[in-house]
Protein backbone atom coordinates (compact mmCIF):
# COMPACT_ATOMS: atom_id res chain seq x y z
CA UNK A 1 0.00 0.00 0.00
CA UNK A 2 1.58 3.48 -0.60
CA UNK A 3 1.22 6.17 1.54
CA UNK A 4 -0.16 9.29 1.29
CA UNK A 5 1.81 12.40 2.21
CA UNK A 6 -1.46 13.90 3.83
CA UNK A 7 -1.64 10.72 5.77
CA UNK A 8 -0.03 9.46 9.40
CA UNK A 9 1.91 6.56 8.91
CA UNK A 10 -0.35 4.75 11.67
CA UNK A 11 -3.12 5.02 9.23
CA UNK A 12 -1.60 2.56 7.00
CA UNK A 13 -1.25 -0.18 9.44
CA UNK A 14 -3.61 -3.16 9.02
CA UNK A 15 -3.77 -3.30 13.11
CA UNK A 16 -4.46 -0.48 13.74
CA UNK A 17 -7.44 0.19 11.57
CA UNK A 18 -8.68 -3.41 12.39
CA UNK A 19 -8.48 -2.49 16.35
CA UNK A 20 -9.88 1.22 15.44
CA UNK A 21 -12.87 -0.65 13.89
CA UNK A 22 -13.26 -2.89 16.95
CA UNK A 23 -13.28 -0.22 19.21
CA UNK A 24 -16.20 1.88 17.07
CA UNK A 25 -17.76 -1.61 16.81
CA UNK A 26 -17.96 -1.87 20.57
CA UNK A 27 -18.83 1.35 21.20
CA UNK A 28 -21.64 1.37 18.84
CA UNK A 29 -23.12 -1.75 20.08
CA UNK A 30 -22.77 -0.17 23.45
CA UNK A 31 -24.82 2.77 23.05
CA UNK A 32 -27.34 0.78 20.81
CA UNK A 33 -27.65 -2.31 22.96
CA UNK A 34 -26.72 -0.97 26.48
CA UNK A 35 -30.38 0.12 26.91
CA UNK A 36 -32.00 -3.40 26.00
CA UNK A 37 -28.94 -5.77 27.18
CA UNK A 38 -30.09 -3.52 30.60
CA UNK A 39 -33.55 -4.06 29.92
CA UNK A 40 -32.78 -7.92 29.43
CA UNK A 41 -30.51 -8.19 32.63
CA UNK A 42 -33.44 -6.69 34.58
CA UNK A 43 -36.10 -8.56 33.85
CA UNK A 44 -33.73 -11.81 33.65
CA UNK A 45 -32.85 -10.60 37.46
CA UNK A 46 -36.34 -9.42 37.71
CA UNK A 47 -37.40 -13.23 37.32
CA UNK A 48 -34.76 -15.02 39.12
CA UNK A 49 -35.64 -12.81 42.56
CA UNK A 50 -39.17 -14.13 41.11
CA UNK A 51 -37.89 -17.54 41.06
CA UNK A 52 -36.23 -16.81 44.40
CA UNK A 53 -38.89 -15.88 46.21
CA UNK A 54 -41.51 -18.62 45.08
CA UNK A 55 -38.85 -21.30 46.00
CA UNK A 56 -39.11 -19.27 49.44
CA UNK A 57 -42.77 -19.51 49.46
CA UNK A 58 -42.34 -22.94 48.72
CA UNK A 59 -40.22 -23.96 50.94
CA UNK A 60 -41.41 -22.05 53.72
CA UNK A 61 -44.74 -23.71 52.62
CA UNK A 62 -43.45 -27.41 52.25
CA UNK A 63 -41.76 -26.48 56.06
CA UNK A 64 -45.28 -25.78 57.17
CA UNK A 65 -46.36 -28.89 55.81
CA UNK A 66 -43.91 -30.81 57.11
CA UNK A 67 -44.67 -29.36 60.85
CA UNK A 68 -48.40 -30.59 60.27
CA UNK A 69 -47.11 -33.94 59.03
CA UNK A 70 -45.10 -34.97 62.12
CA UNK A 71 -48.01 -33.47 64.23
CA UNK A 72 -50.36 -35.62 62.67
CA UNK A 73 -47.91 -38.65 62.79
CA UNK A 74 -47.52 -38.06 66.76
CA UNK A 75 -50.76 -38.46 67.10
CA UNK A 76 -51.47 -41.02 64.91
CA UNK A 77 -48.77 -42.58 67.21
CA UNK A 78 -50.66 -41.64 70.31
CA UNK A 79 -53.93 -42.95 68.73
CA UNK A 80 -52.53 -46.06 67.63
CA UNK A 81 -50.76 -46.77 71.02
CA UNK A 82 -54.45 -46.04 72.99
CA UNK A 83 -55.76 -48.37 70.55
CA UNK A 84 -53.20 -50.56 71.11
CA UNK A 85 -53.49 -50.41 75.36
CA UNK A 86 -57.52 -50.38 74.62
CA UNK A 87 -56.81 -53.72 72.56
CA UNK A 88 -54.90 -54.84 75.35
CA UNK A 89 -57.00 -54.24 78.01
CA UNK A 90 -60.05 -55.61 76.03
CA UNK A 91 -58.40 -58.85 76.05
CA UNK A 92 -57.10 -59.07 79.51
CA UNK A 93 -60.77 -58.48 80.24
CA UNK A 94 -61.73 -61.33 77.65
CA UNK A 95 -59.07 -63.54 79.05
CA UNK A 96 -60.03 -62.98 82.84
CA UNK A 97 -64.10 -63.91 81.99
CA UNK A 98 -63.13 -66.78 80.03
CA UNK A 99 -60.95 -68.24 83.17
CA UNK A 100 -63.92 -67.04 85.54
CA UNK A 101 -66.65 -68.53 83.02
CA UNK A 102 -63.84 -71.25 83.25
CA UNK A 103 -63.86 -71.23 86.74
CA UNK A 104 -67.61 -71.64 87.50
CA UNK A 105 -68.18 -74.49 84.89
CA UNK A 106 -65.60 -76.33 86.65
CA UNK A 107 -67.56 -75.22 90.04
CA UNK A 108 -70.94 -76.37 88.57
CA UNK A 109 -69.18 -79.60 87.27
CA UNK A 110 -67.59 -80.61 90.37
CA UNK A 111 -70.56 -80.05 92.33
CA UNK A 112 -72.76 -81.95 89.60
CA UNK A 113 -70.09 -84.94 90.08
CA UNK A 114 -70.45 -84.64 93.76
CA UNK A 115 -74.57 -84.78 93.54
CA UNK A 116 -74.04 -87.97 91.40
CA UNK A 117 -71.07 -89.73 93.95
CA UNK A 118 -73.36 -88.73 96.89
CA UNK A 119 -76.80 -90.27 95.07
CA UNK A 120 -74.45 -93.29 93.75
CA UNK A 121 -73.41 -93.77 97.62
CA UNK A 122 -76.81 -93.09 98.71
CA UNK A 123 -78.06 -95.49 95.81
CA UNK A 124 -75.41 -98.28 96.76
CA UNK A 125 -75.70 -98.17 100.59
CA UNK A 126 -79.88 -98.53 100.08
CA UNK A 127 -78.80 -101.64 97.93
CA UNK A 128 -76.38 -103.06 100.11
CA UNK A 129 -79.65 -103.20 103.16
CA UNK A 130 -82.29 -104.08 100.94
CA UNK A 131 -79.58 -107.01 99.89
CA UNK A 132 -79.00 -107.24 104.06
CA UNK A 133 -82.32 -107.38 104.86
CA UNK A 134 -83.46 -110.27 101.73
CA UNK A 135 -80.51 -112.20 103.13
CA UNK A 136 -81.30 -111.70 106.93
CA UNK A 137 -84.71 -112.50 106.41
CA UNK A 138 -84.11 -115.77 104.20
CA UNK A 139 -81.60 -116.57 106.55
CA UNK A 140 -84.31 -116.25 109.46
CA UNK A 141 -86.58 -117.79 107.12
CA UNK A 142 -84.14 -120.73 107.02
CA UNK A 143 -83.42 -120.84 110.82
CA UNK A 144 -87.08 -120.43 112.05
CA UNK A 145 -87.93 -123.42 109.43
CA UNK A 146 -85.67 -125.69 110.69
CA UNK A 147 -86.36 -124.83 114.31
CA UNK A 148 -90.56 -124.62 114.03
CA UNK A 149 -91.73 -127.33 111.65
CA UNK A 150 -95.49 -127.62 111.38
CA UNK A 151 -98.12 -125.41 110.56
CA UNK A 152 -98.64 -123.49 113.22
CA UNK A 153 -94.79 -122.01 113.04
CA UNK A 154 -95.23 -121.76 109.20
CA UNK A 155 -98.13 -118.94 110.36
CA UNK A 156 -95.92 -117.48 113.15
CA UNK A 157 -93.10 -117.32 110.82
CA UNK A 158 -94.86 -115.99 107.78
CA UNK A 159 -96.11 -112.99 110.31
CA UNK A 160 -92.82 -112.16 111.43
CA UNK A 161 -91.12 -112.36 108.02
CA UNK A 162 -93.91 -109.96 106.46
CA UNK A 163 -93.83 -107.26 109.60
CA UNK A 164 -90.01 -107.65 109.87
CA UNK A 165 -89.04 -105.68 106.45
CA UNK A 166 -91.66 -102.48 106.91
CA UNK A 167 -90.13 -102.17 110.45
CA UNK A 168 -86.48 -102.46 109.29
CA UNK A 169 -87.79 -99.63 106.77
CA UNK A 170 -89.23 -97.68 109.14
CA UNK A 171 -86.05 -97.70 111.41
CA UNK A 172 -84.75 -96.97 108.50
CA UNK A 173 -86.61 -93.80 107.51
CA UNK A 174 -86.17 -92.58 111.03
CA UNK A 175 -82.63 -93.07 110.72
Amino acid sequence: MEHDAAMPAWLGDVYVIYTAAFVVFVGLAYVLLKKPLIGWLDAQIAAIKTDLEQAAALRAEAEKLLVEYKQKQMVAERDAAAIVAKARAEAEALRRAAEAAVAEQVARMQAQMQERIARAEAEALADIRARAVDQAVAMVRAVLAEKLKGSASDAVMEQALAEWPDSLKNNKNAA
